[in-house]
């Protein structure tokens, strides 16, 4: 992933990152709880994520990310429409 997405798109601040070394200013996310408080979701994550979530990313290089995808960066122009094509099933 850090490869071939976050070095080819310029996501210079973004990466999977241990919960017990994150990056100043990370924010952290919040699970709503049935009695109106909030806390952390740190427990409801990985210690340390993967391919498939876990990633932090900024503002900054989410819009990156979309530049180079939709400038054909990551996939070339054939697998990039491919993508981005919605595919609706109808008649199930």
């Amino acid at each position: 992933m850090e490869g071939r997405i976050f070095n080819k798109a310029d996501m210079n601040d973004s990466g999977y990152f241990e919960f017990d070394s994150l990056p100043r200013h990370t924010a952290l996310g919040y699970i709503d709880l049935p009695n109106g408080k909030w806390k952390t979701n740190i427990y409801s994550l990985p210690v340390k994520g993967g391919s498939d979530g876990g990633a932090f990313v900024t503002v900054n290089d989410m819009a990156n990310l979309w530049d180079s995808l939709l400038n054909n960066k990551l996939l070339n122009e054939e697998y990039t429409n491919k993508l981005l094509t919605p595919y609706v099933r109808t008649n199930d």
